[in-house]
C-alpha cells in the first residue's frame, strides 16, 4: 500500500461529510506526524479506521528547522507535515494552498483534497453524485 501524508483538515473534512470509513478503505496507507495527531487530533477513532501516525527522524527535523526560515509564513505544523512527506518519500494531501506552493519548491508531490474525491470515484466506493455533494458541503460551508 502506498502511503499518503494527510493535513489534519482533510481528515476533519472528510469525517465532517461523512466519508472517512470510505478515505480509509482506499488503498492507501493514510498518515499523519506524530507530534499533529497529539497537538490537533487525539482522536482514536481515526486510529481505528487505519490512520497511521508516523514519527520525525532528527534528520528530517533538521531539515524542517532548516526550511523554516525560507518559509516563515507557513506554520510550524505545516512545514512538519511537509518534512514527513519528504522523508517518506510520498504524496501529501492538503487543502492549504499555501503549502502546495511550498511542496512545488521542495519537490514533494502534493495534491488536494478533490484528489481522494476522484479516488474514491475511481475505485468504485461511492457516486459521482454522493462525491458532488460532499465535495460541495466542504467548500460552501
Amino acid at each position: 500500500m502506498h502511503v499518503l501524508i494527510s493535513d489534519c483538515s482533510v481528515l476533519i473534512d472528510m469525517e465532517e461529510v461523512s466519508l472517512i470509513k470510505e478515505m480509509f478503505s482506499l488503498p492507501y496507507t493514510f498518515s499523519i506526524p506524530d507530534i499533529l495527531y497529539h497537538e490537533e487530533l487525539d482522536d482514536n477513532s481515526l486510529l481505528m479506521h487505519g490512520l497511521n501516525i508516523l514519527s520525525l527522524s532528527s534528520q528530517t527535523v533538521k531539515y524542517k528547522e532548516i526550511i523554516t526560515p525560507k518559509y516563515y509564513k507557513a506554520s510550524s505544523n505545516d512545514l512538519f507535515l511537509l518534512a514527513l512527506a519528504k522523508q517518506e518519500t510520498c504524496m501529501l494531501i492538503t487543502r492549504n494552498s499555501k503549502l502546495k506552493q511550498i511542496g512545488e519548491e521542495e519537490s514533494i508531490v502534493i495534491k488536494g483534497i478533490s484528489w481522494i474525491f476522484d479516488e474514491l470515484i475511481k475505485h468504485d466506493i461511492i457516486s459521482l453524485k454522493k462525491s458532488k455533494e460532499a465535495y460541495c458541503r466542504i467548500f460552501n460551508s
